[in-house]
C-alpha cells in the first residue's frame, strides 16, 4: 500500500482543490488535489500553470494517513518551506527528458 502522494503548492502556501481550479489552505485536507503518482502531478502543475503564469506552483511529497487523506499539518507553520533536493533532481530529469523527446521529434520530423 503507498504511503506517499503528491500535492500542488502555490507560492501563497495554498494547495490545489480537487476541482483544480482554486486553492485551498493546507487545513483542507479532504478538499485537497492529491495524486499517487508523481509523473501526473508534475502533468496537472504544468496544466494548471498554463491557465495562469503568474503562479509559483510546486510538486510536494506527503505521506497518507490511516484514511489515505494527505498529511498537510507541516504546511501550516512554514510558509517558506521548500522541497527537498530531490524533488528538485527530479524535476530535473523530468524536463530534460521531456525536452529530449521533444528534441528527437523535431529532428525526426525535420528530416523527412
Amino acid at each position: 500500500m503507498t504511503t506517499i502522494a503528491y500535492v500542488l503548492r502555490n507560492q501563497n502556501n495554498e494547495l490545489l482543490h480537487k476541482n483544480k481550479s482554486e486553492w485551498v489552505s493546507a487545513g483542507e485536507s479532504k478538499q485537497t488535489y492529491c495524486e499517487k503518482h508523481y509523473d501526473e502531478a508534475l502533468n496537472t502543475l504544468i496544466e494548471t500553470n498554463a491557465k495562469n503564469t503568474d503562479l509559483r506552483i510546486r510538486v510536494t511529497e506527503v505521506t497518507l494517513d490511516e484514511k489515505r487523506l494527505p498529511k498537510l499539518g507541516e504546511f501550516k507553520n512554514d510558509p517558506e518551506k521548500e522541497t527537498d533536493d530531490e524533488t528538485d533532481k527530479r524535476i530535473d530529469t523530468l524536463l530534460d527528458d521531456i525536452e529530449a523527446g521533444l528534441t528527437h521529434t523535431t529532428e525526426s520530423d525535420t528530416s523527412e
